[in-house]
């Protein structure tokens, strides 16, 4: 299978080789949550597949049942009571998404909130955009084994196992839906816990509304390698009847392909866009336009149909209006956010934040970057195109220079006055202060 998604389980990072999955256990240690992203964009890079996602399960995510209205995302995400309990809804730097909304006792319906503890998934998302990449899907592991169970023929698979080298997880998909994972080696205790969530379906089983006895959770299990015969209590369970099948990663990794990025789960989601932050000018346009139009037919047509149209290009304007308002609104807010984040902070979110940081000060306002990438060696490629009168280019080289971002040779500085195109490529060092 020619897989097109990278795995982060635990602190393992998987990835589809020839012929296997291959995985790349991190030592623990702070940088994990630098490292971990990196690697994942690799992965993601090379599989040069539009519809390549990733499955994004690290030690720091939170798995929490929440009650909620039968809603999509955008309104969950608006609702008071949702913003002050949980604020990961509200932040731009943690990756959240929860499951379909199911209806629970007394008539409330409840779902599954997923979301990071500390910032990381924001990190592969910038580095699969500066490789000209759009990380179009992330998934926590529970939505995978949620989604792999559904998609199976026949009765829906009540608990689903995840046991592979360095994570082992149990995710109950019905009833009482809950996650929980253990990286590393698994102690005594550890399967012992295992042990008791992976039978917790048992407790649920009791009369139905009929008399008639309710049948126990099937179990589905994702493994590989026969890592699933470390458990203790493997035999046991299999001679129960209750194990429906064993999947291995190609399965698991292929549900994830499946599932819709529309998905209310959709990790990625969590993260504005670009094009959705900068629409100032777009709507005054469109604003513009649709009252000229209006104004047109208006004229041609009498008093009555004049009155009615003036109405009705009222109402548009109003309401584009109102639009952009909100999106004025939310780049103030991203300003002020930007001005709260202590300057200390730049290393500890990202180690390219320090060149982008030079790089927004270092480019002039008669270019325009078409392109930029930079390694971890500190190795950079940049690109721009002039959209605006009075470009020097022997002064943009010199503060560019001063910013870190120099040549490495002349033959690596290269500006083509008839395209109006600028190529810049060297190795950034940031400036002394």
């Amino acid at each position: 299978m020619d897989s097109r998604v990278t795995l982060l389980l635990g602190r393992a990072v998987w990835r589809r080789g020839a012929d296997a999955w291959r995985h790349e256990t991190l030592e623990p240690g702070h940088d994990i949550a630098v490292r971990a992203p990196g690697l994942m964009a690799e992965g993601v890079c090379a599989s040069h597949g539009r519809g390549a996602c990733v499955v994004f399960e690290p030690e720091a995510m939170c798995h929490q049942v929440v009650e909620t209205p039968r809603v999509k995302r955008a309104v969950f995400a608006s609702l008071a009571r949702v913003r002050n309990e949980h604020p990961v809804v509200a932040s731009e730097n943690l990756g959240w998404g929860f499951e379909q909304p199911e209806p629970g006792p007394g008539g409330a319906y409840f779902t599954l909130l997923s979301y990071e503890a500390t910032p990381g998934l924001i990190d592969l998302v910038q580095a699969c955009s500066g490789a000209g990449m759009r990380l179009s899907s992330a998934w926590s592991a529970y939505s995978v084994a949620a989604a792999l169970a559904d998609q199976r023929p026949g009765a829906r698979t009540g608990t689903v196992l995840i046991m592979v080298p360095d994570f082992t997880a149990v995710a109950c998909c019905e009833g009482r839906r809950s996650f929980r994972a253990w990286s590393g080696a698994m102690t005594e205790r550890d399967w012992k816990a295992f042990g008791a969530l992976a039978g917790e379906g048992d407790s649920r089983t009791g009369r139905g509304v009929s008399g008639g006895v309710q049948r126990k959770p099937r179990i589905l299990v994702v493994a590989e390698a026969g890592v699933e015969r470390c458990w203790p209590a493997w035999e046991e369970l299999r001679s129960s009847g209750r194990i429906e099948a064993i999947a291995g990663l190609d399965e698991f990794a292929g549900a994830a392909l499946r599932m819709s990025p529309a998905h209310p789960a959709n990790l990625a989601e969590a993260f504005p866009r670009p094009a959705q932050l900068d629409p100032v000018l777009v709507p005054a346009a469109v604003a513009c336009t649709l009252s000229a139009l209006a104004l047109a037919v208006a004229f041609g047509l009498g008093s009555r149909g004049l009155k009615a149209n003036r109405e009705a290009a009222a109402q548009v304007i109003s309401r584009l209006d109102s639009r952009l308002a909100e999106l004025n609104a939310n780049k103030l807010e991203m300003d002020r956010l930007r001005l709260e984040l202590r300057e200390d902070d730049w290393a500890s979110v990202s180690p390219g934040n320090a060149a982008l940081r030079e790089l927004t000060l270092a480019v002039p306002d008669a270019l325009t970057l078409t392109s930029f990438s930079i390694g971890r060696d500190g190795r950079f490629d940049l690109g721009a195109i002039v959209t605006a009168p009075g470009f020097d280019p022997a002064s943009a080289r010199r503060d560019l220079s001063a910013r870190g971002f120099a040549a490495s040779a002349d033959a690596d500085w290269s500006y083509d006055p008839g395209a109006g195109r600028l190529a810049v490529r060297g190795t950034f060092k940031e400036p002394l202060r």
